[in-house]
């Protein structure tokens, strides 16, 4: 199971979960998903890997 890092608000859990599940149930490798409401970041979650030839995993600055 790849790991979910990062921050989400109250109330913006499902999003959290279904950036989780592409991960679990639909092969994804490497994402990163940022959301604002009215200019305040909610949701700031990254994970799995950035480049898989060599492994490096993905971060909270990875472009």
């Amino acid at each position: 199971m790849t790991e979910v890092h990062g921050t989400t608000a109250e109330g913006f859990t499902g999003v959290t979960e279904a950036f989780q599940r592409n991960f679990d149930e639909f092969g994804e490798v490497g994402a990163a998903c940022c959301v604002y409401v009215d200019g305040v970041p909610v949701v700031d979650v990254w994970g799995g890997l950035a480049d898989q030839a060599s492994g490096r995993q993905w971060e909270s600055d990875t472009l």
